[in-house]
């Protein structure tokens, strides 16, 4: 017959032992997909990936990007589609300014938060 302290002993480690293979169990399943809603629900009507961004490649050059002609540049050419690059609803801002970054190998950052208008992200005022 086991003393009370050897059977408390191989009872704790009986327990410790179901408890990792229950929690070893549980991380071995299939990860949670958590489903965001997500704000842009709806495509663009217009194909960006067509325009012509010459008019800011041409003038906004690195490796300055001079803030002021990039921006006016950026905001002649933004404001000719501006319901559609302001429209938080739709995928639209992010395919012109991906696409313009594409255009003109820009890196992040040389006209989003730059040349945006006011506190609201509008891309043209």
């Amino acid at each position: 017959m086991m003393s009370s302290s050897s059977s408390l002993f191989a009872s704790m480690v009986l327990i410790l032992a179901l408890a990792g293979i229950a929690f070893s169990a549980r991380d071995m399943k299939e990860p949670e997909i958590i489903n965001y809603t997500h704000p842009i629900s709806k495509p663009c009507s217009v194909e960006f990936s067509s325009v012509d961004y010459s008019p800011i490649t041409n003038v906004c050059k690195a490796p300055e990007y001079n803030e002021k002609q990039c921006c006016d540049a950026f905001k002649a050419l933004a404001c000719k589609y501006g319901h559609h690059v302001n429209d938080y609803s739709t995928i639209c801002p992010i395919e012109f300014v991906s696409y313009l970054n594409l255009a003109g190998s820009y890196p992040m950052g040389v006209f989003v938060g730059r040349c945006n208008e006011g506190g609201d992200h509008r891309l043209c005022a």
